[in-house]
């Protein structure tokens, strides 16, 4: 019995990873996009490093958190645009300083603008 209490004290301690639930987290950054998100904002949400929480994202998703919170502004603004909101009101929105910078995002990173979703918005109407 010693030598077991002895093997169990001696042996390195194994932590627990914590769970983090991405879906919710997913959600607290949809229901404030306009916020300025940074990684250390959501790592506290998880109670997470900086670090750990990259480490993470980047294993379950493949993305860094950043990436993730662009990826949800872009499908918002994309839905409202498709909607027929005000570029500069989407922009306002889902967190972008102006007109301007979400329209190079959406050419950047969709190759698509405000114009075209709009046409889509008319195609679909009619």
């Amino acid at each position: 019995m010693d030598a077991v209490l002895e093997t169990l004290l001696g042996a390195r301690t194994i932590r627990a990873r914590r769970r983090v639930d991405l879906d919710e987290l997913v959600e607290y950054i949809d229901a404030d996009l306009h916020r300025d998100w940074r990684v250390a904002d959501l790592a506290a949400l998880c109670c997470l490093s900086p670090q750990r929480l990259r480490a993470r994202f980047a294993q379950a998703l493949g993305q860094s958190p950043l990436a993730v919170v662009r990826t949800r502004r872009l499908i918002r603004a994309e839905q409202l645009l498709t909607r027929g909101f005000s570029l500069e009101a989407v922009a306002l929105q889902v967190g972008y300083s102006s007109a301007s910078a979400l329209s190079a995002v959406l050419r950047r990173e969709r190759n698509s603008g405000a114009r075209a979703l709009r046409k889509r918005r008319a195609f679909l109407e009619s």
